[in-house]
C-alpha cells in the first residue's frame, strides 16, 4: 500500500489511464526527437541536433518511469520484500527524473543560453543530479526544477514568437507553456487530487503540439 501511494498520485478512477497518457507521450516525444534528427540531416543546423538529443533524453525519462511502474506493479503481486520494491522505486524514479531534467537542461543551455562549453554543461548536469538525489521531497524538487527550466525556455520562445510572428513559432511557445503549466499543476496534487488528471492532460497536449509543429515544418 505504501508503494501504491507513492505511484498513484491522482484519483483512483484515473489509475491506468495515466499510463496510457504517458505511453502516448513517450511515443510522441520520440517522434519529435526523430523529426528533429531529420531536420538536422536536411539543414545541418546544430539546434535541431540539440533538440533531437534533448527530446531523446526526455523520452527516455518518461519511458524509465513507465518501465519502473510496470516492474513495481508486478512486484507487488509477488512475494518480493517491500525493501527491495522501495529500492526499485528509488532507482527507477531517480533515473526517470534525471533524464527528463537533463533533456530540459540541454535545451536551456544550448538553445536558449547558447552555452557551448562542455565543462559548464557538465557542471549544470551534476548540480541537477545532486539536487534530485539529496532531496527527500524529490517529487516536488523534480517538478519545481522542471518548471524553472521550462520557464526560461518559454520566455525564449515567447520572444521568438513576438519577433517572427510565424504559426510554427506560436505553436512551439504554446507547447512549452502547456508543459510549464503541467509541472506547476503536478505540484498541487497533494492538495487537490484531480489536479493530476489536468497535469497529465496538459503534458500530453504540450508534446502533441510539438509533434504537430514538426509535421508542419517537414511538409514545407
Amino acid at each position: 500500500l505504501h508503494i501504491m501511494a507513492l505511484i498513484v498520485f491522482g484519483p483512483q478512477w484515473f489509475f491506468g489511464i495515466d499510463s496510457i497518457f504517458e505511453c502516448i507521450s513517450v511515443v510522441v516525444v520520440f517522434l519529435v526527437a526523430w523529426f528533429s534528427h531529420k531536420a538536422y540531416k536536411l539543414t545541418k543546423e546544430d539546434r535541431y541536433q540539440t533538440m533531437s538529443r534533448a527530446f531523446g533524453l526526455i523520452g527516455g525519462g518518461i519511458l524509465a518511469k513507465i518501465i519502473t511502474n510496470i516492474f513495481i506493479y508486478s512486484s507487488i503481486k509477488t512475494t518480493m520484500p517491500v525493501q527491495q520494491i522501495d529500492i526499485l522505486y528509488d532507482i527507477g524514479y531517480l533515473l526517470s527524473r534525471y533524464l527528463y531534467v537533463l533533456g530540459l537542461l540541454l535545451l536551456l543551455v544550448m538553445i536558449v543560453l547558447k552555452i557551448k562549453d562542455r565543462r559548464n554543461i557538465t557542471l549544470f548536469a551534476l548540480m541537477s543530479l545532486l539536487l534530485i538525489w539529496i532531496s527527500y521531497y524529490s517529487y516536488y524538487v523534480f517538478h519545481s526544477l522542471a518548471a524553472v527550466l521550462i520557464l526560461f525556455i518559454v520566455q525564449h520562445f515567447y520572444n521568438n514568437c513576438q519577433t517572427s510572428k510565424k504559426t510554427t513559432s506560436k505553436c512551439v511557445f504554446m507547447s512549452f507553456l502547456c508543459l510549464l503549466l503541467a509541472h506547476l499543476t503536478f505540484m498541487a496534487v497533494e492538495f487537490w487530487r484531480p489536479a493530476y488528471v489536468l497535469a497529465e492532460g496538459l503534458q500530453l497536449f504540450g508534446f502533441l503540439s510539438l509533434a504537430a509543429n514538426y509535421i508542419m515544418i517537414m511538409r514545407r
